[in-house]
């Protein structure tokens, strides 16, 4: 120690010398934030050298750089993926990958690539569920036990994901209901245990990434409130629109990823209160109301044009867009109310920068700010109904990218068996079909 403090203190004054402030005299910040290590920039890959004897006058041994000799030299890195906005043109996305990125089914393919325990097969991780074990200490008289517990499911801003021992399953009811009576999941920990209620939970959980995803959607598009009236990302349909809808079968909107149809929940007959939203990670401890009437599907894949499926002009079938029913996608009230809520937040938001956008366009045309003309009432079959259109484009995605939550809705549809319920009937379109063919 009395050589070490010596020392110290020629490096302080040698600091003090050099015109840097000493660590001492910098007024401490307990809220400043991280910086952020810089990137170093890739460094140069020699190309690799011609080895046809036609275009060489040497050996390649002679060479000053061989990949004989020096073949770390010409390992090819990896480059960094790109993005949606850099700033720059290095790094940034194209049009073509803009329009990949704002397709929900094409990310989900492109997810990490995980293995299925109760199939054994390898499969996008959006395919799957994650389950984690979660340690309980033993005693002398009982052994350590480790539970099954979903993890993953649930957005990271709201959970992180337990890092640790974990495995995957199909995201399917059915399937996974299999591979817990054959107890596939042992292959983790043989003293692996799932409670009764693990169905129920991880359902729970799927509808509870819906909600998250919209909140999260909320925050993202107060804070971009530009391009409202070019670039519309949802609206509610009309009345004529939806019987139109019904009528034909088809969805006749371009870039239309998702329908959800979800009215306001009813007051409750004794209390005459509605429910409260809600969005707890935990599943509701009384039980979801039975239907009156006979339920309705989950959801229905209805095509974007009026083409056949034989059609021999075009090679691939016309495009699915699914709609949801709000009763069957979120039985319980609570639940409802929350998805109800948030998609009126996001019409309000949409609906008060559109005034703003017609003020700034004008001005923009050298014709000056005017108010945006009042909105006339809507009378029959031009007022709105209760379902809701959400566009996904190469355009809104700069705006607020709203694939998330087309593939967390479509996850549930997985999870209930919609999905694999329509690819096993063996049609052409490989669970994609018209649902109005089996009429």
């Amino acid at each position: 120690m009395p050589r070490l403090v010596p020392r110290l203190l020629k490096s302080l004054q040698n600091f003090k010398l050099k015109g840097r402030p000493s660590p001492h005299d910098a007024p401490a910040s307990l809220a400043s934030p991280k910086e952020h290590r810089r990137r170093s920039s890739p460094r140069a890959i020699p190309r690799l050298p011609a080895i046809a004897a036609n275009d060489r006058s040497q050996s390649i041994l002679v060479d000053n750089v061989n990949p004989i000799v020096n073949a770390e030299a010409f390992i090819r890195r990896k480059s960094p993926a790109a993005r949606l906005r850099t700033g720059s043109e290095d790094g940034e996305m194209s049009e073509e990958e803009r329009d990949w990125w704002s397709s929900p089914y094409l990310r989900m393919l492109a997810s990490p690539i995980r293995l299925c325990l109760s199939s054994n097969r390898y499969l996008p991780s959006d395919f799957l569920i994650r389950v984690g074990l979660k340690q309980q200490p033993g005693t002398q008289a009982l052994r350590s036990k480790h539970y099954l517990l979903p993890d993953g499911i649930e957005h990271p801003k709201f959970k992180q994901r337990k890092t640790g021992i974990a495995g995957y399953f199909v995201c399917w009811k059915t399937a996974f209901e299999l591979g817990m009576q054959t107890n596939s999941y042992q292959r983790l920990s043989a003293q692996a245990v799932a409670h009764p209620r693990l169905t129920e939970q991880i359902g729970h959980l799927l509808r509870l990434r819906v909600l998250q995803e919209l909140e999260l959607l909320v925050r993202r598009w107060q804070a971009r409130r530009q391009d409202s009236l070019s670039v519309p990302i949802i609206r509610r349909l009309t009345r004529a629109e939806w019987k139109a809808l019904r009528a034909t079968g088809t969805v006749p909107y371009e870039n239309a990823v998702a329908v959800i149809v979800c009215p306001p929940v009813n007051r409750d007959p004794k209390t005459k209160t509605r429910p409260q939203p809600e969005m707890s990670p935990s599943p509701a401890a009384d039980a979801a109301p039975r239907p009156r009437r006979e339920p309705l599907s989950l959801s229905v894949l209805y095509p974007t044009t009026t083409d056949s499926i034989d059609d021999t002009t075009g090679i691939l079938p016309p495009a699915r867009v699914p709609l949801y029913n709000g009763a069957a996608l979120f039985p319980h009230p609570s639940h409802r109310a929350a998805l109800h809520a948030h998609l009126k937040r996001l019409l309000t938001i949409e609906s008060r920068s559109r005034p703003r956008e017609t003020a700034r366009l004008e001005k923009a045309d050298d014709r000056g700010a005017s108010s945006a003309k009042p909105r006339e009432g809507r009378d029959g079959d031009d007022k709105h109904s209760h379902a809701f259109l959400i566009h996904s484009s190469r355009a809104s995605v700069e705006r607020a990218d709203v694939v998330p939550l087309a593939i967390a809705l479509w996850r549930i549809r997985m999870w209930e068996g919609d999905v694999w319920r329509d690819s096993s009937e063996g049609s052409d379109a490989g669970g994609w079909e018209d649902p109005s063919s089996k009429k």
